[in-house]
């Protein structure tokens, strides 16, 4: 019999160790994007990027999430490989033409948008530029759509590695020549690279993408539409309030303190980030592909948060004890500012971990109008409090607001996912949550009042050594693994290289 824990972990390796990688060179690039660019650039680069993002994700209607759910149930053991190749090609056609929606509304709305996020209308002609950006961004979504749909992982892995090289050998020569004036060429080249690399990895994994017929656009496309539209709806709420976000952190803290406050965010979930790309890609296909069975459900969602955290916690631990360190290796001196909101931030991402899991039964059981209602609710009450805190409290309030807001967002997505469809933490994972979130919220402030360097590192190492073996410990007690198992499967591997 399987060991469900070992198919999480072998899933969420997989992924999370290409988005480990991808972790190490997107660093190593932050380095020289700081030292080329400086915190205006940074600031710049990031409110470039969630324009984008908000007028794609507007354009894009949801077709990503809703072309997934489809594709993955003809993909499952029950599912209709004919069926599966038909509403893929009617997937590439909707991304043909999401991507020439974004380019016309940018065309359209660059002007108006070049005031209301700049205040200036010198902008205009690089938001006009942003705008090919962005629908080359979305055409390259389409090959992500396949890959995570028919559960491609070695491929997604291999192919997101390479692209992030050759995206960040590209960026950094840009920068070095042309400073902040090559933001734009750099995210075109970025771009372009995905397109590439993703075409290849589609093909070579045997991933038929052909232009769909008539008949199959008017039998398909309607019901990814429909779907993608109420996803759309949920979706639009994260883009949009990150736009409002990102102009209230400009408003109050200035372009350079932006870049800090995105800089510290960007780092504080750096080593978890693996655990959320994993999620997205190998949970929410295996999710979908259990809808119908409500036990097991449950038993995905209970195995999943419980792998998540213990996986992600030292991580965060790690963040919080080395964050001086952390900010000077990959970034300047300027952006020390940022040390101890990068260090509050981390309780948000633990939150995101812990929440995710639960939040995905209602994205794949298609309950779109309580998901809706659920992201707008959470993102106004996270806009509140980023409002009130940035305002009284500046950077640091900024980060805490983070914080707080995915404390709450924990109770409120396990109440409505336990009412609508009787799915929930249960005692065990509910006292998980509290207990490592008091963990991590305790070490943030213990560390913080003590003044001498000496003991706060001693300190920080002493809980993060303890806290790693105890989760290393977890992790091979619920995959009925002993150390021999680990040391002969190393030893296995060094003989097949």
């Amino acid at each position: 019999m399987k060991n469900s824990y070992r198919e999480i972990f072998k899933g969420t390796s997989i992924i999370g160790g290409s988005s480990f990688l991808k972790l190490l060179i997107s660093m190593v690039q932050t380095k020289f994007i700081a030292v080329f660019l400086g915190t205006f650039g940074v600031g710049l680069a990031h409110s470039y990027s969630n324009l984008s993002g908000m007028v794609s994700s507007f354009c894009g209607l949801g077709i990503n999430n809703s072309a997934i759910r489809y594709i993955s149930e003809e993909t499952g053991e029950n599912g209709d490989p004919k069926k599966a190749e038909a509403i893929t090609a009617v997937t590439f056609f909707l991304v043909c033409c999401i991507s020439l929606v974004t380019l016309v509304v940018f065309a359209v709305l660059a002007y108006p948008l070049a005031i209301l996020t700049f205040r200036d209308v010198a902008y205009f002609p690089a938001i006009l530029f942003l705008g090919v950006i962005a629908a080359m961004t979305s055409f390259v979504g389409g090959f992500c759509i396949f890959l995570q749909s028919y559960r491609k992982l070695a491929a997604i892995a291999v192919s997101s590695i390479i692209s992030s090289i050759l995206c960040s050998i590209s960026s950094i020569l840009v920068y070095y020549y042309l400073r902040v004036q090559g933001i734009l060429i750099a995210m075109l080249l970025t771009a372009v690279i995905g397109g590439v690399v993703g075409r290849y990895y589609v093909k070579k994994s045997n991933i038929a993408v052909r232009m769909a017929t008539k008949a199959e656009i008017r039998q398909y496309s309607g019901a990814i539409i429909k779907l993608g539209i109420a996803f759309f709806l949920q979706n639009l709420c994260g883009p949009v309030f990150n736009y409002i976000n990102n102009l209230i952190l400009l408003a109050y803290l200035g372009v350079e303190y932006t870049g800090l406050y995105y800089c510290a965010m960007n780092l504080s979930g750096a080593l978890a980030t693996f655990i959320l790309n994993a999620m997205a890609t190998d949970y929410y296909p295996r999710l979908v592909q259990s809808v119908h069975d409500p036990q097991k459900l449950q038993s995905m969602v209970d195995e999943q948060l419980d792998i998540g955290v213990h996986l992600a916690i030292p991580g965060l631990i790690f963040m919080v004890v080395s964050a001086p360190l952390v900010i000077y290796l990959f970034y300047t001196a300027a952006f020390t500012p940022a040390i101890l909101a990068l260090q509050i931030l981390t309780v948000g991402v633990l939150g995101r971990v812990i929440s995710w899991p639960l939040g995905y039964v209602l994205i794949a059981k298609a309950d779109t109008k309580d998901f809706v209602l659920l992201e707008f609710l959470s993102t106004a009450l996270l806009t509140t409090l980023l409002f009130v805190g940035t305002k009284f409290a500046g950077l640091n309030g900024a980060a805490a607001a983070f914080g707080a807001g995915y404390l709450l967002y924990i109770f409120v997505v396990a109440w409505c996912v336990f009412k609508k469809h009787h799915i929930g933490f249960g005692k065990y994972n509910m006292g998980l949550t509290i207990l490592w979130n008091a963990v991590l919220i305790a070490t943030v402030c213990g560390l913080n009042s003590l003044r001498n360097p000496v003991l706060r590192w001693s300190t920080g190492s002493v809980v993060l050594i303890a806290v790693g073996v105890y989760c290393l410990l977890h992790l091979m007690k619920k995959m009925n693994l002993s150390f021999t198992d680990c040391i002969g499967f190393i030893i296995r591997r060094k003989r097949k290289c």
